[in-house]
């Protein structure tokens, strides 16, 4: 089964002048910034940096992280070779 190949990003990102009007998009982005304000960086490896609560800021978290990410890639190698998908 073959997959549809999907466009180009230039042709699937969101045209900002058509779709929503200045004011909604000032109020996402302040929405964001507010959301991101009360996160903090947590480095997982030298390529990875996540935003956390200040209470999941610790090596136990990075830790737990590094081992969901593990066992995600793992998993999908698995299915991969075993099922051929």
């Amino acid at each position: 089964m073959r997959h549809e190949r999907k466009a180009p990003a230039k042709e699937r990102k969101v045209d900002t002048d058509i779709n929503a009007s200045p004011d909604k998009i000032q109020a996402a982005i302040s929405a964001q910034k507010k959301k991101e304000k009360s996160r903090v960086s947590l480095r997982i490896d030298s390529r990875t940096v996540i935003l956390v609560p200040k209470s999941k800021c610790n090596k136990a978290y990075a830790d737990e992280y590094r081992n969901r990410m593990q066992e995600s890639q793992t998993g999908a190698t698995y299915n991969y070779i075993n099922n051929g998908k």
